[in-house]
């Protein structure tokens, strides 16, 4: 074991420091002003970022209680926990779940002494349920128990206020240009993760800017899991190199500028969530087009940010109108002279209505705006993207989408999970364009949007009941959604297409099972839930 001198920065506990995101996930915290404690199989080199440093069998009690031991000594309360040990190469069954031990362990140990509102990060391999490779069934195993692990966890941990995440990773190396072209070229973004590629989703995670996600992956793998037998390119199939933009050469890490000088398109601009995303990209340095059908609204909104000295253009614009959205774009491109981000967001709620009840013009209308609308500004989108050298899309979708159930819902629900569908299909297409394609996915959001959709009673009542539902306690906020939008279309996730972002505070971990207001006991023995 070493130790260092006592300092007040924050500190985190770093499971796995030898490997490589968890060593580079060390490196940025300790930059970032964190004193970091790491614990580290037997035999591991003391990471030279480390503040202490414990080594041990940590499949096994006895290390994670050396470092409670040295966290108390110290005075110090940690604040997040990753979890990064690599054991793909072991192979034996007896070995292949020492991963999953570990994370459990230091779970079990560490979440009673972490600060309340604190985060806990696993990183994990896309083998966990994205992606299969015979031989390892054992470590794929191990892999998915960390899921279970960590959606357990992010349901435990809502009273005090702990998230639990995963990071979700495709293949990961340390120079990823020396990766052989065959393999290369079988990835979307044609090369593999960097360690630091992990690392920013990690500290993502861990940020103030996720406070609102508990419960949630985030595939970082450059598309390599939308890959099948079916689509997967052959070798006479080279894809273009990706774009500096893609490649995260423009901006900085965690910057507070990470759009400086970056055109930014939002559809639905004037609701809850896309006046507060465009709040968000302004303050960054962004340039904005405001399209929304309101435009009224929207020449407001760009009125306010306006006099804050942005550069904002409001379009009034039909989603659902292919000449519309198509002008739009050619406008927003002919006024600021390129596109670097655009934000699908514009959508309807669709009421309460029973399937065979429901009038075909009602589904008709929905699937216009939510599922046509993100379509069609797709389609002309993509061309002013791949103009500009690459970029990023964001499209909303929803934890309805495939997470949760709305009874009345059919129409909206479909919509969201075809946005799902169309977004892996679309980040593969768009790859060789140094374009990346990733969809979000909100729980319950304080907006007009989300009452409408199932009104009843008080608005105020009707948060606090859905308050009470949720692990972290509260309802999502606009600024939630805005955040994780940001991180998607910044360079920080650079490496990430095809993704979905569940943001809704661990909402659709409620299940039955689970759900607050039930009195039951389980018992292990017959592995069945007692009322």
């Amino acid at each position: 074991m070493t130790g260092a001198s006592e300092t007040s920065n924050p500190v985190a506990v770093v499971c796995g420091s030898e490997s490589l995101a968890g060593g580079a996930v060390t490196i940025h915290l300790r930059d970032g002003g964190w004193d970091v404690f790491t614990i580290d199989p037997p035999g591991a080199v003391p990471h030279p970022a480390a503040h202490v440093s414990v080594q041990g069998e940590i499949w096994e009690r006895a290390p994670w209680i050396a470092l409670a031991t040295k966290l108390r000594a110290s005075g110090k309360t940690p604040r997040v926990f990753v979890h990064a040990f690599d054991n793909a190469g072991d192979t034996a069954g007896s070995l292949a779940d020492r991963a999953l031990r570990s994370a459990e362990l230091g779970s079990r140990h560490l979440m009673p002494v972490m600060a309340d509102g604190g985060a806990i990060a696993f990183v994990t391999s896309v083998l966990a349920g994205w992606d299969t490779r015979a031989g390892l069934a054992d470590f794929s195993a191990g892999q998915a128990g960390i899921l279970a692990l960590m959606r357990s966890l992010a349901v435990a941990g809502g009273s005090s206020g702990i998230r639990a995440n995963v990071v979700c990773t495709g293949l990961v190396t340390a120079r990823p240009d020396d990766v052989p072209a065959t393999v290369r070229e079988r990835i979307p973004l044609g090369r593999s993760a960097s360690p630091d590629d992990v690392a920013d989703a990690v500290l993502f995670f861990l940020s103030a800017d996720a406070v609102h996600i508990s419960g949630s992956t985030l595939v970082v793998d450059g598309g390599q899991s939308l890959q099948s037998w079916s689509n997967a390119p052959r070798l006479t199939l080279t894809p273009l190199p990706p774009s500096p933009i893609a490649m995260g050469e423009r901006g900085t890490r965690g910057g507070t500028r990470r759009f400086q000088d970056r055109i930014v398109v939002i559809t639905g601009a004037a609701g809850g969530l896309g006046s507060a995303a465009a709040r968000r990209f302004a303050a960054e340095g962004a340039s904005l087009a405001l399209l929304d059908r309101d435009r009224a609204e929207a020449e407001r909104l760009a009125m306010e940010l306006g006099v804050s000295g942005h550069d904002v253009l409001a379009i009034a614009v039909d989603v659902a109108n292919e000449q519309s959205i198509a002008l739009a774009i050619a406008q927003t491109e002919k006024h600021f002279g390129r596109i670097d981000v655009l934000f699908n967001n514009a959508g309807v709620g669709g009421g309460d209505h029973a399937i065979a009840e429901m009038p075909a013009a009602d589904w008709d209308a929905v699937i216009a705006v939510n599922l046509r609308g993100v379509f069609l500004g797709c389609k002309y989108g993509v061309p002013a993207l791949t103009r500009a050298g690459g970029g990023a899309i964001v499209n909303m979708g929803s934890s309805t989408g495939r997470h949760d159930t709305i009874t009345g819902g059919a129409a909206y629900m479909a919509s969201k999970a075809a946005v799902e569908a169309m977004t892996k299909s679309l980040a593969l297409q768009v790859a060789p364009h140094g374009i990346r394609a990733n969809t979000i996915c909100p729980g319950i959001i304080e907006t007009q949007l989300s009452f409408r959709q199932q009104e009843r009673g008080d608005p105020k009542e009707f948060f606090a009941e859905f308050a009470s539902r949720i692990p972290r306690g509260r309802v999502g906020q606009p600024e939630d959604v805005a955040a994780a939008v940001a991180f998607l279309a910044s360079d920080q996730a650079r490496h990430i297409t095809g993704a979905s972002l569940l943001i809704d505070g661990g909402q659709t971990l409620r299940k039955w099972i689970s759900a607050p207001d039930l009195d039951f006991a389980f018992d292990e023995e017959v592995s069945q839930c007692a009322p």
